[in-house]
């Protein structure tokens, strides 16, 4: 089977394709060029990777370059979607060659990580590996009594709203989402979407804002003071019914709030494959290297099976640490201790002041 890119002459093809594809699982799935038509516009077909057999399109997987913002370090990185097979070639080996060529094609473009929101069974076996991601938690009831009668609140459907460069520059001095795409453009359209703004009494200044999905009842994504999106979060709760806030283990302050505030709190998880090691690292040094301990070091070596290991020294060198890519994955974005990844000796405790790092990446938001 042959792996090619779509053509803007492919598009309609690929969007029945696709739409029959994932309604078959989901009967009110919206087509894709509703939910993402910048990406589905012409020039966007070659992000597509497909397969033929008889001339038909059989099986489709896409991916996004995108930069992934952790803990202040841009690492950029790889998203994978609109991954599907039809029914009739499932098991054929499709979805094995369209993955191992997205792979080859993400390292190409330079990318470091490579994410996904899919399942572990599905993915494990391609190099995804499962990391946490953050916690998500719904505002109701009780949770809503006290309101910051500082901050007042407006909303606009996404259609209407303008998201200024000062909002968008909100991202590099505000306390809040630390770690989004960036830079990304927003997908108003989808599901209705709300953009909601909290600001102080007598001033125009922004403290905070978010996009507000009504029917999922959640935030997607908001950036500002922890009190402005506390403020904002409360509000749309209150005239949607409910609402679920995503934030992201770097989100300290936010998290003490939210925990103290919400009735209710589930992990999330999101899985994270390593495509180049040393471009992973070379974006985290300035984060290693504060949180290094003086005097001490390591050197990682990543292997990936018959292909040349990959080797980063850390600090003032050291041990060798040899992982796979997805043990590799555990140690810097996992939410374990580093002692506790099977292959990192337990006496290079001091590891965990430098890993892991929880994150985030809202699925809204692609580049």
């Amino acid at each position: 089977m042959n792996i090619e890119l779509a053509r803007p002459d492919d598009l309609p093809e690929l969007l029945d394709f696709l739409y029959a594809a994932f309604r078959a699982g989901n009967p009110d799935h919206p087509r894709f060029e509703t939910l993402f038509p910048d990406l589905f516009a012409p020039a966007g077909a070659a992000r597509h990777q497909i397969i033929r057999k008889g001339g038909r399109i059989v099986s489709c997987v896409g991916t996004y370059p995108m930069t992934v913002r952790i803990a202040g370090c841009r690492v950029p990185a790889a998203g994978l979607g609109q991954v599907s097979t039809a029914p009739d070639m499932q098991g054929h080996g499709c979805m094995t060659q369209l993955l191992a060529a997205a792979g080859r094609r993400m390292e190409e473009e330079g990318a470091a990580v490579s994410w996904l929101g899919g399942r572990h069974d599905r993915y494990g076996r391609h190099g995804w590996e499962l990391v946490q991601d953050g916690y998500v938690f719904s505002f109701s009831g009780g949770a809503l009594r006290a309101m910051d009668e500082n901050l007042l609140v407006s909303s606009a459907p996404g259609s209407a709203a303008e998201i200024s460069e000062a909002m968008f520059a909100m991202r590099d001095a505000a306390t809040g989402v630390e770690d989004a795409p960036e830079p990304y453009r927003i997908r108003l359209g989808r599901g209705e979407a709300e953009v909601w703004t909290a600001h102080r009494r007598k001033t125009d200044a922004v403290a905070a804002w978010a996009v507000v999905l009504p029917k999922a009842r959640r935030v997607a994504d908001f950036c500002g003071t922890t009190d402005g999106v506390i403020q904002i979060a409360k509000s749309a709760a209150l005239r949607h019914g409910s609402l679920s806030l995503p934030a992201s283990g770097a989100d300290k302050g936010l998290l003490e709030r939210l925990r103290a505030e919400c009735a209710y709190m589930r992990i999330g998880s999101q899985m994270l494959r390593i495509v180049s090691l040393a471009r992973t690292l070379a974006a985290y040094r300035p984060l290693v290297e504060a949180a290094m301990p003086s005097g001490r070091g390591a050197t990682l070596r990543m292997t990936r099976g018959e292909a040349p290991a990959e080797e980063v020294v850390l600090g003032a060198g050291g041990r060798a640490i040899e992982l796979d890519p997805k043990r590799m994955a555990r140690l810097l974005f996992g939410p374990e201790r580093a002692g506790d990844v099977p292959g990192v000796p337990a006496d290079l405790h001091w590891l965990n002041a430098v890993f892991p790092i929880p994150f985030t990446i809202p699925e809204l938001f692609h580049v």
